[in-house]
């Protein structure tokens, strides 16, 4: 995978002094699998070395790339999984995918805008359920935040983990709102010619 994505751009003031100009828009992955061995949900973590806290891959949006961009590139960087060559593999069949939607935009599940929130960040989060039938799970690498380690979390885990709260808020929204979809991935035979579903 390629990436493109450069640093914020500097300014100089008239008096001299450099400032770094920055957009505060998180774009955050939700990747979700049920893995058909042991018929069970995992949804994709990370854990910050630094604070001890879980949340979804996540990152900011740089100037020279789309929000979709943006997601690739966090999720890369933090898990090594890119999802169109997961999409391609025969072991895994999508149920809900946030490549694109019916109109072939990126599908944001939620945007989060309250200036209530910390440094006023307008955060979209982006969802991916499929199935997986390996033994394994796809593997998973640090990349290039080895700061951060990504592992596959049992969802029914999930919220005992020490959950950073705006993610924790997410998790909480998307096991309510996606319950259909869930439901879809998990019996795939009661859905037969049902085509709601990327």
């Amino acid at each position: 995978m390629k990436l493109t994505a450069q640093d914020n751009p500097v300014f100089t003031l008239p008096n001299g002094d450099p400032i770094r100009h920055t957009r505060h828009i998180e774009v955050i992955a939700q990747i979700f699998v049920f893995h058909e061995p042991d018929q069970q949900w995992f949804v994709l973590l990370e854990q910050d070395n630094h604070t001890g806290q879980m949340n979804f891959p996540h990152g900011d949006l740089c100037w020279d790339e789309t929000l979709h961009e943006a997601m690739y590139r966090v999720l890369w960087l933090s898990s090594g999984l890119y999802p169109p060559a997961q999409r391609m593999d025969p072991r895994s069949s999508h149920y809900h995918d946030f490549s694109c939607d019916q109109h072939g935009c990126p599908d944001v599940w939620n945007i989060c805008s309250s200036p209530s929130q910390p440094d006023q960040v307008i955060s979209l989060s982006y969802g991916n359920l499929s199935r997986w039938s390996a033994d394994h799970l796809p593997a998973l690498s640090s990349g290039s935040t080895p700061e951060r380690r990504a592992q596959w979390v049992k969802l029914c885990q999930s919220s005992d983990m020490p959950l950073v709260p705006l993610h924790a808020n997410l998790l909480e929204l998307i096991n309510f709102q996606k319950s259909v979809i869930f439901h879809m991935a998990e019996h795939p035979e009661d859905h037969v010619g049902d085509t709601s579903a990327c």
